[in-house]
């Protein structure tokens, strides 16, 4: 197995912090031209109170993009240099990946995950 495999998750990673951060910056600008909701000066502190909950999700989620997946960054490094890529790390970044988009859906567009369990009985 190529070693350098190993970061196309990692890639993948950074699209989606891409992705997210370019949806945080239309919503934004969604609200302050054509809307004409909110002003810039609403959106200069990152917490967003001021915008919709949509914005502020996309806004905590990208936040959360740049915080936990950096061991994921510094896993995957650490396995090519020592050179143990195998078909069971690349499963692993790969389901962390899939994972990862999973929770930037549900983050970012639902946000009530506590509510959907308690609804559920067990």
């Amino acid at each position: 197995m190529q070693p350098e495999l190993i970061f196309e998750p990692v890639i993948n990673m950074l699209w989606l912090s891409l992705a997210v951060f370019a949806f945080g910056t239309v919503l934004r600008l969604k609200a302050i031209v054509i809307d004409k909701k909110n002003t810039e000066d609403d959106f200069k502190i990152p917490t967003f109170e001021n915008g919709s909950e949509l914005i502020q999700n996309s806004q905590r989620n990208l936040t959360n993009l740049f915080e936990f997946p950096i061991f994921f960054y510094a896993v995957c490094i650490m396995i090519y240099v020592t050179g143990t890529v195998d078909e069971y790390f690349m499963l692993l970044a790969t389901w962390f990946f899939w994972l990862r988009v999973l929770h930037s859906i549900v983050h970012i567009f639902y946000n009530k995950i506590f509510d959907f369990f308690w609804k559920i009985k067990i």
